[in-house]
Formats: C-alpha cells, structure tokens, sequence
C-alpha cells in the first residue's frame, strides 16, 4: 500500500513539473518572439506553410521552448554544481532588476493610486490572485529532495526552504506595490504589466530591460 501511495505521489509530481516547463517554455519562447518583433513565430508559419494544429495543443509548434527544455536538461545532466552555479549567477541578476523595479516604482509613485476602495474585486479577486501567485512557489518542495547533495541537510534544507518562500513572498509584495503605484490598477496591462506600465511614464529603456528579464526569470 505504501509503495502504491508513493508511486502515484511520484506520477502525480512527474506530471506537475512537466506541465510547468512546458507552460513556462512557452513563455520564455513568448517574450523572446516580443523581443524580435514576432519574427520567430512569423518564420515558422513560413516554414509550416500554413499548417496549424488544433486544440489543446498551439496553433504552431513552439521550436524555441523545445529546444530550451533540450538545453537545460543537458545543463543538468552535467550535474548538480553547474546547473546551481547558473541557477545563482541569473538569480543575481534577476534579484538586481527586481530592485531597479522597485527603485523605478517609488520614484514614479503616485500614492493616490491607492486612494480607492480596498479590494475592489472583494473576496473572489483575492482568491484569483492568490491562485495566480500560488504558481511562484511550485518548486520549493524540490529543495527537500536534494539532501543527498547537501553538506548538512538538516541544517541547511529547513532554512533554504523559509529563506527561498520568504524572498519570492517579499519580493511578490514589493513588485506589485511598486507596479499600482506608478499606475493605477484598472489601468494594468496583463499580458506585459510591468514593461508597460513604465513605458506609459516615460521610460521606455526599462520596458527592454524588463522584457530581457523576464526571458531569463523564466529560465531559473
């Protein structure tokens, strides 16, 4: 029984980590084809001649997000020291861009962006949130399965785990205070939030740095 529970817990995790790195594959393969302008997704409908698949898969296939899951598990297979050297070297950089965000968003504050009424979208809009967030903290669980690479684990790993969900938490708070303030809420674009949000005050250059970002976020 016991190894039947644990069979399926395993199954059910397998399929919880491959659905994330296809959906975050495709996001990464999103924001570079925004960065060059469409012409990624425009040279392969070229090249597919018109063919298109249908639901529930995309309407073309995504080369780029196949080709950086291909990339990072070949990253992996070269160990767990290089692929966590290259995991803290982009999470440096993406730690630098969320406070050039934060910096930015107090600068262009506008603190009568929050003169409106609390939870405008009441108790259903904080549990749409919530479950949109949620996403941010899928992985920290793969921290308790690396004790055979941990000096100390029982030191270590407890720590690494509060440490890691206490960061994306604050850093989560952070970034969309900073993003209401600099533009009001009903005024937020969802599909490119922040690089639009400082574009429409001015600030074009953080709209490219932002967007550069995010490709490399997404990888980590």
């Amino acid at each position: 029984m016991k190894r039947a529970v644990s069979f399926w817990h395993n199954l059910l995790e397998f399929s919880e980590f491959l659905r994330g790195a296809a959906s975050v594959a495709r996001a990464w393969s999103g924001y570079v084809d925004s960065l060059a302008g469409g012409s990624i997704s425009n040279y392969t409908r070229r090249i597919m001649h018109g063919y298109t698949m249908a639901e529930p898969l995309g309407t073309i296939p995504d080369f780029l997000a196949a080709g950086l899951c291909l990339a990072y598990a070949m990253l992996l297979a070269l160990g767990v020291k290089c692929s966590a050297t290259v995991n803290s070297f982009l999470t440096t950089i993406n730690l630098g861009v969320m406070g050039l965000v934060i910096g930015l968003g107090i600068y262009y504050a506008k603190f009568s962006n929050w003169s409106c009424d609390f939870m405008p979208f009441g108790f259903s809009g904080v549990l749409t949130g919530a479950a949109t967030c949620f996403y941010a903290f899928v992985g920290f669980d793969s921290i308790a399965t690396s004790g055979e690479e941990a000096r100390d684990p029982g030191y270590s790993i407890p720590r690494a785990t509060l440490f890691s969900m206490a960061i994306v938490t604050i850093g989560y708070m952070m970034v969309g205070a900073a993003l209401t303030l600099v533009v009001p809420y009903w005024e937020i674009n969802p599909t490119a939030a922040l690089p639009e949000a400082f574009s429409s005050r001015g600030v074009p250059w953080a709209k490219y740095v932002i967007r550069s970002e995010d490709c490399r976020i997404i990888v980590i």
